[in-house]
């Protein structure tokens, strides 16, 4: 069972709520606001190829990540409904699973919603999975009871954590297009396309410790292992992307993804956050 001074009953009723809601706003509305995102882009994308073949990877590799995680979702949307149920009955280990299940679809929501907004210069529908999805995740995670270290320390790394995870999954698909696509195929003589098969595989592995990072970090047992996840991938991403900004010189995607692996790394090598985040 919870124990009495994680949430007050209150409190637990109001989260398996907003739990159970936003799990089943993924599975009835979220299949269909994927889609729309994805057929959007697709008409976009599709005309150009003619002109510009690239695309026309673009127009199987994206698909095929969109899909892929539309079914994650939905699965994680069930895990919400049914989990939501437990929390309110006070079983300890709820929290840990509605943290991962309401994370997924917002770090995967960042790849369901920027491609359509460099098509279109403004978000789909499919925002909504991931704002409700955010606010989910943070009303979980902050309401649990704790010092004001604590749950300064709870916001920023597991805020890192996703935030990260959503932002390189993005580049995890675009390298995987730009290594499929590079013009002197089947060699790698070209750094600013050989540059995708060194940060590409990186990032995929620490979006995966990301991922890991959060059940493990907020598990009774588990704690040190997470924070070794987030602290691995933090580095990681910082080692894979600043140089790949500089190598190219052409976006600001892979600065932003180096700056938000050095605040990762940063806030887990905090004493005080380390400390409050292995013994919360």
């Amino acid at each position: 069972m919870m124990e009495s001074n994680d949430f007050s009953p209150k409190a637990r009723l109001y989260l398996a709520i907003l739990m159970a809601a936003f799990g089943l706003f993924v599975v009835v509305a979220g299949p269909f606001l994927v889609q729309g995102s994805m057929d959007a882009i697709l008409a976009r994308v599709v005309p150009k190829i003619p002109t510009d073949p690239g695309f026309a990877m673009t127009a199987v590799v994206l698909p095929t990540f969109f899909l892929i995680m539309r079914g994650i979702n939905f699965v994680a949307g069930i895990t919400l409904i049914v989990t939501a149920y437990f929390f309110y009955k006070g079983e300890k280990w709820a929290w840990t699973v509605a943290l991962l299940a309401s994370a997924l679809p917002t770090i995967f929501g960042v790849l369901h919603n920027l491609p359509h907004i460099v098509q279109y210069g403004r978000p789909p529908a499919a925002i909504s999975i991931m704002v409700f999805g955010l606010v989910t995740y943070l009303v979980v995670l902050l309401t649990k009871k704790g010092t004001k270290t604590q749950k300064w320390a709870r916001f920023l790394v597991f805020t890192l954590l996703g935030v990260t995870a959503g932002h390189i999954n993005v580049l995890v698909m675009h390298s995987l297009k730009n290594i499929i696509t590079r013009p002197d195929a089947p060699y790698f003589s070209d750094i600013m396309y050989t540059v995708y098969s060194f940060e590409g595989p990186i990032n995929f592995i620490a979006m995966i410790f990301c991922v890991l990072a959060i059940p493990l970090l907020a598990s009774d047992n588990k704690k040190f292992e997470g924070w070794m996840l987030a602290l691995i991938a933090g580095i990681s991403v910082v080692l894979a992307n600043f140089p790949t900004h500089f190598i190219r010189m052409q976006t600001s995607d892979f600065f932003v993804a180096g700056s938000l692996g050095l605040g990762l790394t940063i806030c887990c090598l905090v004493p005080a956050f380390r400390k409050a985040l292995l013994e919360d």
